[in-house]
């Protein structure tokens, strides 16, 4: 971002829910990190933006839902919340715990299929794991063989920005499972 202002007081653990003008309510996250100033050895953003060097701030967060149950508009949630929200400003806060519930609810909750609710392990009588943590990657990694493409990284860059880091196929936008392949008919 390129002015810190409200988003100074973003700490861990705060929900924060991504509007985009003309299209809606995109994804409900969660901060993983407070702001921080970006430093010339900081991480590149996993997303493509024109205005990339004028940013000077950023936070970290993980995707709690992109699957929304009800759509709405602008006006409909202040109108709900009672509250006039500057569609243009860069951040809203919603301070009031019904309001947060009411937005809460407009998406459907994801999880982990593999473990739902882990409360519903006995011991010994599954292979859960001893010591999860929310959050925790219980997959197992394999190391394969891949053959690097020439103009990959371009094309690559490419794809993202046209397809706003969306899979043409099925919509989703998690970062770490897009890849960019040419789709033969």
């Amino acid at each position: 971002m390129r002015d810190p202002g409200f988003f100074s007081r973003i700490e861990p653990g705060y929900e924060i829910y991504f509007w985009l003008a003309k299209t809606g309510l995109l994804s409900r996250v969660r901060s993983t990190t407070s702001l921080y100033e970006l430093e010339p050895t900081s991480a590149p953003a996993h997303w493509v933006d024109a205005h990339d060097e004028e940013y000077t701030h950023r936070f970290e967060f993980e995707t709690v839902s992109e699957s929304l149950v009800k759509t709405t508009t602008w006006k409909e949630i202040q109108q709900r919340h009672g509250r006039n929200y500057a569609a243009q400003a860069p951040a809203n806060e919603i301070a009031d715990s019904e309001a947060e519930a009411h937005l809460r609810s407009l998406f459907s909750v994801q999880s982990d299929s593999a473990f739902d609710d882990l409360s519903n392990f006995e011991e010994g009588k599954h292979d859960a794991p001893t010591n999860y943590e929310k959050g925790e990657d219980l997959r197992t990694r394999a190391h394969r063989e891949i053959t690097v493409r020439r103009g990959q990284k371009k094309f690559r860059k490419a794809l993202f920005a046209a397809y706003r880091n969306r899979c043409a196929v099925t919509g989703s936008s998690v970062y770490s499972v897009l890849e960019a392949a040419h789709i033969d008919r």
